[in-house]
């Protein structure tokens, strides 16, 4: 019983690892900019084409 208990937790272990790589894939629409979310400094979310695209910003700002 306790082999087979092991084995369903290992299983389902196994198996979230690519229910978590797979949520990366994620769109955020948006309108303009104050639609994206906020991000700590270096990151940033910009509005292109109605889609929030990460940027890192880099010094100097240009």
């Amino acid at each position: 019983m306790a082999r087979t208990l092991k084995f369903v937790y290992a299983v389902i272990l196994f198996l979230s690892l690519f229910l978590v790589a797979k949520g990366d894939d994620v769109k955020i629409k948006c309108v303009v900019a104050a639609n994206c979310p906020d991000l700590m400094y270096p990151l940033v979310y910009k509005c292109l084409n109605g889609i929030c695209v990460q940027f890192t910003l880099t010094f100097p700002f240009v």
